[in-house]
């Protein structure tokens, strides 16, 4: 049965920019419960705003956005780093739904996703002056690198994210760059900077897995980086820093790429942007390089403060477990991530709500009940709440491990 059978207005688009079709993303789908999962989706011709950060369960222009009809899921979903909203006509958003329905669906009766925008995040990787090692996690990309997702798929609580964390991204973005490659002259210098764009993604979509949020694109391999069990764990007790304030985080204040900074038991470095605090600090002297932080803190972020389905809240990475007290409520973990194992032993990445203006000077950091607060696995949020204007960088000592 085609669309055009039915009678419900889901009008056929133009070939999306990419889509794949896939078993992982459902068997034997219905083609009629995935039309009337469709059919629920909002209607109109004129771009609204879909809110992505702080919006109501019940409002209709939301993401990430879920309608489902018997065994089908219609999941629309926002790729890259997180907006306060995004603008977007609803009727788009149906019409990709019908053509993955009719294309993934009716066809080999697979599920699977159309994209929206991805171009947006393809000028942004092949644009020579694009730092590649850099965190993605970084203001300067956010309106530009954002698109959207359309999935149909069997019947899931979760959201799957497949602009994320798709191989099929890591793979899409390993051959712009090689065609970018291919196509320059000889002694061009340029040849470098594609050459390496094309390790880069060959070697993240060989670890990324399809239907798992463990990898995104920008996981960048881990080939220099010693192995061990990582632990991403979230804990209300370090309160719910504002996702747009960890957004804004100065990631200028890291070590330059393929540098290194010290941190121990009286060395650390910290990162804010208003309610946003990172910690970066150790039980011992320890050095820790640029991609140790940079896979980290990314996968930490997007663990407890970016999940889709949780509400932020503060979260640790660890080599280790911490010996510290305090932490039996409130708490998720992610162990022995495979492929995300950053930290030396007795290092730790701490991001937290800071509700004190953060000191001038490490004497008096050492001294405010955030960071107290932190460092005896006590609640942030019974400090009293100062906000904090200003993005700076100290030195304090180290969380306990």
């Amino acid at each position: 049965m085609s669309l055009a059978n039915l009678a419900l207005p889901i009008r056929q688009p133009d070939s999306p920019d990419f889509y794949i079709c896939h078993p992982l993303y459902g068997v034997g789908l219905r083609h009629t419960d995935c039309f009337m999962a469709a059919v629920q989706l909002p209607v109109g011709s004129v771009p609204v705003p879909y809110q992505v950060i702080g919006g109501l369960a019940t409002d209709p222009y939301i993401l990430p956005w879920r309608t489902s009809h018997g065994d089908c899921d219609i999941s629309v979903e926002i790729a890259g780093l997180d907006m306060e909203s995004f603008s977007l006509r609803p009727d788009t958003v149906r019409e990709l739904a019908g053509w993955v329905i009719n294309r993934c669906v009716q066809g080999p009766g697979f599920g699977g996703f159309a994209t929206l925008g991805i171009n947006n995040l393809i000028n942004y990787v092949v644009n020579p002056a694009t730092d590649l090692r850099a965190p993605y996690h970084s203001p300067a990309p956010v309106s530009d690198t954002t698109f959207i997702t359309v999935s149909a798929s069997a019947a899931s609580e979760e959201y799957m994210l497949p602009g994320d964390f798709d191989p099929a991204i890591g793979e899409l973005l390993f051959d712009k760059m090689k065609d970018k490659y291919d196509n320059l002259p000889a002694d061009s210098n340029l040849r470098e900077y594609y050459a390496n764009g094309q390790d880069l993604f060959s070697a993240q979509a060989e670890i990324m897995q399809r239907g798992s949020r463990d990898t995104p694109w920008w996981g960048y391999s881990l080939q220099d980086i010693d192995a061990g069990n990582m632990t991403y764990e979230c804990d209300e007790n370090l309160g719910t820093p504002a996702v747009l304030d960890c957004l804004k985080l100065d990631y200028a204040r890291l070590p330059a790429v393929n540098s290194t900074i010290n941190v121990g038991p009286e060395e650390a470095t910290f990162l804010s942007s208003d309610t946003c605090t990172v910690g970066i600090s150790a039980s011992i002297p320890v050095t820790i390089s640029w991609e140790q932080i940079e896979v980290a803190l990314n996968t930490l972020i997007s663990t407890c403060i970016q999940d889709p389905e949780r509400p932020a809240k503060g979260g640790r990475a660890f080599y280790e477990v911490p010996s510290l007290v305090g932490w039996e409520t409130g708490r998720t973990k992610r162990n022995g991530v495979n492929g995300l194992d950053a930290l030396p032993p007795h290092a730790n990445i701490t991001i937290f709500q800071q509700v004190e203006t953060l000191p001038d000077n490490a004497v008096d950091e050492l001294k405010t009940c955030t960071w107290q607060q932190v460092v005896h696995g006590g609640n942030t949020t019974s400090c009293p709440i100062v906000p904090n204007t200003s993005n700076i960088e100290l030195q304090a000592p180290s969380l306990t491990a």
